[in-house]
């Protein structure tokens, strides 16, 4: 890794001259850039052919499990339920059981419709009031930073809660190739448009 170098600026002659430097290093990483992004090409091509590979093997897979389910019960043996498997000359098919899963019946029971009923559930029914003290629903609080940023409380309100507002002055600088490349950027924008 390269060490850091230092740049010192006294007067807007040395803002001058760090602007030529910082110029000549927005070409040269322009350069770079397009060299990656054409690497990066390469990359994506190579990735769009291991999808492809990936979609077939799935083809197959999903081929062999439509066969798999008709002989479930008959070829698949196994010592414990949970996992059931077919020995092959190059390897093994079979069927394990997965993590049980919590759904809705249908999509007419949204996760709130189910939440309503559980509470009522919980409330008179007693095969669930039993389980009333578990969580079975969770309730997670956050602060909304959208609201609080805009309320019109002073600093010291704030930090009563233990809070404070920050807004930074933030500096930046744009150099010539900045410019012409956000102006090329513009206008192909403008002709795809």
């Amino acid at each position: 890794m390269a060490k850091k170098k230092t740049f010192e600026c006294g007067s807007y002659a040395d803002m001058e001259n760090l602007m030529v430097k910082m110029d000549a290093l927005d070409r040269q990483i322009g350069v770079a850039q397009a060299e990656l992004d054409e690497l990066l090409g390469e990359v994506d091509d190579a990735k769009a052919k291991i999808k492809a590979k990936a979609k077939d093997r799935a083809a197959i897979l999903k081929a062999m499990e439509k066969f798999a389910e008709t002989r479930k019960g008959l070829d698949f043996t196994g010592e414990r339920d949970s996992l059931r498997e077919k020995r092959l000359k190059r390897g093994a098919v079979g069927f394990r059981l997965a993590p049980k899963s919590v759904k809705t019946i249908s999509r007419d029971w949204t996760e709130e419709k189910c939440i309503e009923a559980m509470k009522e559930l919980m409330k008179r029914d007693p095969a669930w009031k039993k389980h009333a003290k578990k969580q079975l629903i969770r309730v997670k609080e956050t602060l909304n930073k959208d609201v609080l940023r805009d309320l019109d409380l002073d600093q010291a309100e704030l930090a009563k809660a233990g809070l404070k507002i920050e807004q930074e002055d933030i500096f930046w600088a744009k150099t010539a190739y900045e410019a012409e490349m956000e102006e090329t950027d513009r206008e192909k924008k403008g002709k795809a448009a």
